[in-house]
């Protein structure tokens, strides 16, 4: 039976036909004429080339088709229709057959004979059965004993009258400046109609094919989103499903199983609201795959959620289902797992939720999604008081960052409105006087004023269209590279007046500096050893490792709590945030345990041991509480693995306890009496040799001159403390090599440290991936106490850099005042 159309859909095929209809009875006047190639060329160029462009769903296949069918009535033509998919090709191919009586589908193949072409004749394929570079397109350009090939049988068609007739389905798919298809359109097929059908309207490629194209003018017939919602051919809109994390690694959380999960329950509770509303048919759930070896899995998890084996299908290139179309209609199939390939060109109004395990974000996959979810099921469609739920589609992403694709496709569907071809703007014929009186072409101008042939009247000139392909991209001179960035400059700031240019020069021709005897500082510091004996701090590791509430919950966890968010891409409107359980990614557990093992290891630990130390720890204390079912060796390894993992501060702490009970004092070399330098120094008011070091990088120097200002008198000296110096002051930090701070301050009042000293860290950045400044801002010398992190907000504002152990990071404290350092 066929389709009727609906009333928008009428309007719209009418005044499609209307606009190329005119355009085929102008070609037809100035047949034969002595300047038809010119006249063609104009009437083309201003009325033969119409675009459709209406979201997914609103019928834009079926309204080419009936525009196609009616053309083909009126006038003697041969169509040619593109898709870019063999899905859509087998799609367009069912539709032409049933629903317009007066087109004739051929196959491109093998149906090339001249003596059975009639007007309506309508050729279907993908690009890839024309462009030059395969095999498959050889063939069908290739003149044979039997039919002519392509290129022949259009110089026959047009030789015996016919016109040439062009439709591009899905033109944002394939069909672009520069392709091999845009190559046969523009110089081989040269059609007299074209019609462009897209769901996403692109000023900047539109305006491209028409410069190179060669088109003036491109009428266009557009259906706005609201129009086919309220025909109830689309849904409401569709409603995108996030993951984020907090207070956890996000590494850990299973994305891919939380998000198939999520997805099954909501196509779970659209299946009840359907059969108790009547519906007649079950949704079905799409599942999209990066590749093959995710199909096993995602099989076995979709058995675990309760879907039946029979009710779950397969369709990858290495897996094709034959009786994919079938599926669309088929109530037994449920869930459908797929790759990429699918989602282009796929029509299946029972599909109402989506679950992406794709790690992408582009655009035009945005589109085809949304395109796949949009569309009303027929048994739905004219339907009144339906669900609420039931009105919108659902993607569960297992990747946040490709919800930007989703986003952008739908801010483009938006920006289509509902328009129809403005037919003022086709090109007129009328008899002039061109040697004998015969027709010509004349076209109207931007003031709607027509302009013959050889009018020396110059038309209004289009501004040139950008050929992004083309871009250079070219740039202005550089600014400082650390403009823009935290981390501060490690250039040697210029001297100024303050330098002392009489310091005595030594006879390396180097400047040298003398300690002071005016200030009161040690003459030695003292740096932290730890003794090497790695036996003794493994055991001391394991026995001080907390076995605490926490730490065993966390052992047989298989989820944490994260948060879903869930947002309608075409409104914008954002629901409230759930919290809900995700699945914990079982190999990046054990990947994340490994690595903590790994940072335990500051050259004193034999992590291998410590492993097989912990779990045999770890089992003792779940026999002594009885939990004996989980003592098997792969459960130990499984329970540990998460201990490590979710709770990685206990390891750490452990460690730091270890390693205190191995720590000592030991007494630096002494202070160098004289320091040397290689350029003259600006003075410093209280460093011990009086000098501002020449290897102070920028905010380093702006710090050394802060204490330099101090005018309560809290700080009492400064020293640089240099890098593996036998006077440098060092500790040893748990996975890292020994630590160096910055600065070593002396502070009056200082009563919790040995010489009233503090020991001072400069950080540009206080948080990193290998969490150095995260494990530098918990540092503790046995001596001098804890060391103080600062970083700068502000040209005068220093902040103090906390730890935060639920966090794992360092955030910003207080903002630092002398008077703390007394007490920190």
């Amino acid at each position: 039976m066929r389709t009727s159309l609906k009333l928008f859909q009428q309007e719209c095929v009418a005044n499609a036909t209307q606009s190329l209809g005119y355009c085929l009875q102008q070609l037809e006047q100035v047949k034969h004429t002595a300047n038809y190639a010119n006249s063609r060329r104009l009437i083309i160029e201003n009325g033969g080339v119409l675009l459709f462009e209406a979201p997914t769903g609103t019928g834009k296949t079926l309204m080419a088709g009936e525009t196609v069918n009616r053309l083909s009535a009126n006038h003697k033509i041969l169509w040619f229709w593109f898709a870019p998919f063999s899905g859509v090709v087998a799609q367009t191919s069912s539709v032409i057959r049933t629903e317009f009586l007066n087109l004739r589908l051929k196959a491109l193949a093998n149906e090339r004979f001249i003596e059975n072409l009639r007007s309506g004749d309508t050729f279907v394929g993908t690009w890839g059965s024309v462009a030059v570079s395969n095999k498959e397109s050889r063939k069908s350009r290739t003149t044979t004993e039997t039919q002519l090939g392509l290129d022949e049988l259009l110089q026959a068609a047009r030789a015996d009258g016919y016109f040439i007739g062009c439709v591009i389905d899905e033109a944002h798919h394939g069909f672009k400046s520069q392709t091999q298809a845009f190559a046969f359109y523009n110089d081989h097929l040269k059609p007299d109609a074209t019609i462009l059908c897209t769901a996403t309207p692109k000023d900047r490629d539109i305006e491209t094919f028409k410069k190179l194209a060669g088109i003036g003018y491109i009428h266009k017939v557009s259906v706005s989103r609201a129009t086919a919602i309220d025909q109830g051919l689309i849904k409401q809109g569709v409603r995108v499903a996030v993951f984020t994390v907090k207070h956890v690694d996000e590494n850990l959380v299973d994305f891919r199983k939380t998000a198939l999960h999520y997805g099954v329950l909501q196509h779970q509770a659209l299946k009840q609201q359907l059969q108790t509303y009547g519906a007649g048919f079950v949704p079905l759930l799409l599942v999209q795959v990066n590749g093959d070896d995710e199909i096993e899995e995602v099989k076995h998890w979709l058995r675990e959620y309760g879907m039946r084996d029979a009710a779950i299908r397969v369709h990858t290139a290495n897996e094709p289902d034959p009786d994919l179309v079938a599926i669309a209609h088929d109530d037994e199939t449920e869930a459908l797992i797929f790759k990429l390939a699918i989602a282009t060109g796929f029509d299946a109004p029972r599909a109402s939720t989506l679950v992406s395990l794709r790690n992408a974000r582009d655009k035009d996959f945005g589109i085809q999604i949304v395109g796949r979810l949009m569309r009303v099921e027929r048994r739905l469609q004219g339907q009144k008081d339906v669900p609420d739920d039931v009105r919108y589609g659902y993607v569960f992403l297992a990747n946040k960052d490709e919800q930007t694709g989703l986003s952008i496709a739908a801010q483009e569907i938006n920006t289509i409105k509902d328009q129809l071809s403005d037919l003022t703007r086709n090109t007129r014929v009328v008899v002039v006087q061109v040697g004998e009186q015969e027709p010509a072409a004349q076209t109207p101008d931007a003031g709607g004023q027509l302009h013959l042939l050889g009018d020396t009247h110059q038309p209004e000139k289009r501004p040139p269209v950008r050929d992004e392909n083309k871009l250079i991209l070219t740039t202005g001179e550089q600014g400082s590279l650390w403009d823009t960035q935290e981390t501060p400059s490690t250039t040697t700031p210029t001297p100024n007046e303050k330098t002392d240019k009489q310091a005595p020069v030594n006879a390396s021709g180097l400047y040298h500096y003398a300690l002071r005897n005016d200030l009161a500082f040690p003459q030695h510091f003292l740096k932290v050893m730890v003794s090497l004996d790695n036996a003794s701090i493994v055991n001391d590791i394991v026995n001080t490792f907390s076995f605490g509430e926490d730490v065993l919950t966390s052992a047989f966890k298989d989820s944490v709590q994260i948060i879903k968010e869930m947002k309608e891409v075409f409104s914008g409107v954002v629901d409230a945030p759930e919290k809900i359980n995700a699945s914990l990614a079982q190999n990046a557990i054990a990947a994340k345990a490994q690595h903590s093992l790994l940072k335990a290891n500051d050259g004193y630990i034999d992590i291998r041991e410590l492993q097989f130390a912990l779990e045999r720890r770890l089992k003792r204390v779940l026999e002594d509480k009885g939990w004996t079912k989980f003592t098997s060796p792969e459960d130990i390894r499984s329970a540990m693995n998460n201990i490590l993992a979710l709770t990685p501060q206990a390891l750490k702490q452990a460690c730091r306890n270890a390693l205190l009970k191995h720590m000592e004092n030991e007494a630096t070399a002494p202070l160098p009496a004289i320091f040397n330098s290689y350029e003259p120094l600006d003075a410093s008011r209280l460093n011990i040799y009086g000098r501002m070091p020449a290897d102070l990088n920028t905010w380093e120097r702006e710090f050394a001159e802060e204490l330099d200002r101090d005018v309560d008198n809290i700080v009492l000296w400064w020293h640089r403390n240099p890098v593996r110096q036998p006077h440098s002051v060092h500790l040893p930090l748990e996975g890292q090599p020994l630590f160096y701070p910055d600065f070593i301050v002396g502070i009056q009042g200082r009563k919790r440290s040995t010489d009233n000293i503090l020991l001072i860290e400069i950080k540009g950045q206080y948080n990193d991936h290998q969490f150095n400044a995260q494990t530098k801002s918990q540092a503790h010398h046995l001596a001098y106490g804890n060391v103080m992190m600062l970083y700068r907000e502000a040209a005068d504002t220093w902040r103090i850099v906390d730890y935060d152990s639920k966090r794992e990071k360092n955030i910003l404290g207080q903002v630092l005042d002398f008077e703390m350092m007394e007490r920190y």
